[in-house]
C-alpha cells in the first residue's frame, strides 16, 4: 500500500526541508499542491529540492514545468480531468507519470485515460478542509474494479484521500485500497516528520499482518 504526502496549499516553515527528511525516510511520492502558487512560484520551490527526488514527485498546475523537470510526473485536477483541451497540452508535455482526482466511482468507470493512479475522495472528513465531509463508500471499490474490467479497459491504482490518519488507515488498507495520500494528517501536526513515521509504521505493521 503506498502512502503519498501532498504539500500544504500555502508554503510553510522549514517546508522544503521537512520534504528531504520525509524522502530520506522512505516517502514514496510527493505532490506538489499550490493552488494559487505560479509558474514562477512553482519553478523556484522545486528548485529548492534535491533533483535525485523529481521521479518521485508530482505536479498539480503548469505542465510545460515538464519540459524543465523532465523526470516529474503531472496530476490532473477535476477540472483538467473533463477539460479535452487541457488534457491535450498534459499528455503533449509527456510527464513520466500521470495521475488524476476524481469524486464519485462513477467518474472512475467513466475514465478513458491511461493513468498510473487516481485520488478518490473524500474517503472521510477531512482534516485540512472544513465542511469537507467523506461521502465515499469505500466498500465500493471492488465492485468499481469488476465493472472496469468488464469494459475491457485497465483500473488504475485507487488512492484514497481526505481525512486520512492513524485511526483508520487500517480501513482502506482492508478494503483494498491501492494507497493513501494524506496532506492535514501531516502538515497540521506539530511535527510533521514524527507524524509521517508513526504513518509509515502503521502501513507496514498492517502488511506484516495481512494472511
Amino acid at each position: 500500500m503506498d502512502l503519498i504526502v501532498i504539500t500544504p496549499p500555502e508554503n510553510t516553515s522549514n517546508e522544503t526541508e521537512i520534504i528531504h527528511h520525509m524522502f530520506q525516510l522512505g516517502l514514496q511520492r510527493l505532490h506538489i499542491r499550490k493552488p494559487k502558487a505560479s509558474i514562477e512560484d512553482y519553478h523556484k520551490f522545486l528548485k529548492k529540492i534535491d533533483p535525485s527526488f523529481y521521479p518521485c514527485i508530482s505536479i498539480h498546475a503548469h505542465p510545460e514545468l515538464i519540459n524543465s523537470f523532465t523526470s516529474i510526473g503531472y496530476h490532473c485536477t477535476g477540472e483538467t480531468v473533463h477539460d479535452p483541451t487541457k488534457m491535450a497540452n498534459v499528455f503533449f508535455s509527456l510527464p513520466k507519470i500521470i495521475s488524476a482526482s476524481y469524486h464519485s466511482w462513477q467518474e472512475l468507470e467513466n475514465n478513458n485515460h491511461p493513468f498510473e493512479y487516481i485520488f478518490i475522495s473524500p474517503v472521510f472528513n477531512s482534516i485540512s478542509k472544513s465542511r469537507y465531509t467523506g461521502n465515499i463508500n469505500i466498500t465500493d471499490i471492488e465492485a468499481t474494479r469488476l465493472k472496469i474490467s468488464t469494459q475491457n479497459k485497465v483500473c488504475p491504482k485507487i488512492i484514497g484521500l481526505g481525512g486520512i490518519s492513524e485511526t483508520n488507515l487500517h480501513l482502506l488498507f482492508h478494503a483494498g485500497f491501492d494507497g493513501v495520500a494524506v496532506i492535514g494528517s501531516i502538515w497540521l501536526m506539530p511535527n510533521p516528520v514524527k507524524q509521517f513515521i508513526l504513518l509509515k509504521n502503521c502501513l507496514s505493521i498492517l502488511k506484516e499482518k495481512k494472511p
